[in-house]
């Protein structure tokens, strides 16, 4: 019934399962081996960082490469009312 609702009709064998995101919220600074060991538990094919005002880029470009290592997408997380500099300069983001 979920399958006919998302692909608008009855899937056949020809038609690939839809792909649903099932990411993991983490902060940046994160360790490789704690995020590997979250995306194994949680089953996660996509790892959503936390951006802020104050994140330092490197603990976010070292994140985002273990993610992207592990072969999953990387997505930034941003907590509009607790970054306002972020959603002002970067309304496209939003």
């Amino acid at each position: 019934m979920l399958a006919s609702v998302v692909t608008g009709g009855t899937p056949t064998r020809e038609e690939p399962a839809p792909q649903f995101i099932r990411g993991v919220l983490v902060d940046p600074s994160i360790t490789s081996k704690r995020l590997d060991t979250l995306i194994e538990t949680l089953g996660a094919n996509a790892v959503v960082l936390r951006l802020s005002d104050s994140t330092d880029v490197e603990p976010w470009a070292d994140a985002a490469t273990a993610a992207r290592k592990a072969g999953r997408a990387v997505y930034a997380w941003i907590d509009v009312a607790r970054a306002p500099r972020l959603a002002f300069e970067h309304r496209e983001w939003l």
